[in-house]
């Protein structure tokens, strides 16, 4: 009894660091104007990062990866980036069932880099995907302990820094799809 508490108090514990460092981020992402965004990034290989990564954070998923990256670099900032594909892959990885498929496509459209996931996830209702990226907002009551509205947020923030854009498209019950275009250069 006591051993189950202590896991009880260990995975709160967790949940709220996670929170913490989620609204720290905001808080540093708010005030931020100007970034560097002179580092070479290989894209491809970031990605494959963050699902490492991932994976560790989800043990009990299985989860297929349909990768199609095509190989480049870009002149970015590589932390932003980073946190970009990570909030994204976690957000397909949160959504979707215990056992999924997760999309995700990168390649090179004139001068922008452009970046698709999708997921087989619980999908977003229509009348909700226009608030999806303000602080705190949670579409779904059952996914309250998982986060803390912040992650779309954070996306959201980093794009307009890194000077590119955003588009989701949602269906209930099916998925969702994530396209972000950011500048090569």
């Amino acid at each position: 009894e006591q051993k189950e508490y202590l896991t009880y108090i260990y995975q709160e514990a967790q949940r709220l660091s996670r929170i913490n460092e989620n609204m720290l981020q905001m808080s540093r992402l708010d005030y931020q104007n100007i970034v560097d965004l002179t580092q070479e990034v290989k894209v491809d290989e970031q990605i494959r990062r963050c699902i490492i990564l991932l994976g560790e954070k989800y043990p009990d998923r299985e989860i297929q990866y349909e990768l199609d990256l095509e190989k480049c670099i870009i002149r970015s900032n590589y932390d932003l980036l980073l946190q970009l594909w990570t909030n994204l892959i976690d957000n397909a990885i949160k959504y979707s069932k215990k056992e999924c498929t997760i999309w995700i496509t990168t390649k090179i459209v004139d001068d922008s880099l452009v970046f698709i996931i999708k997921d087989e996830g619980t999908g977003i209702p229509r009348d909700k995907l226009n608030k999806i990226y303000e602080k705190f907002y949670q579409c779904d009551e059952s996914h309250k302990r998982q986060g803390s509205g912040l992650g779309l947020s954070i996306v959201k923030r980093i794009i307009k820094l890194l000077k590119g854009s955003i588009m989701c498209e949602s269906e209930l019950g099916k998925g969702t799809v994530f396209t972000v275009k950011l500048p090569v250069s």
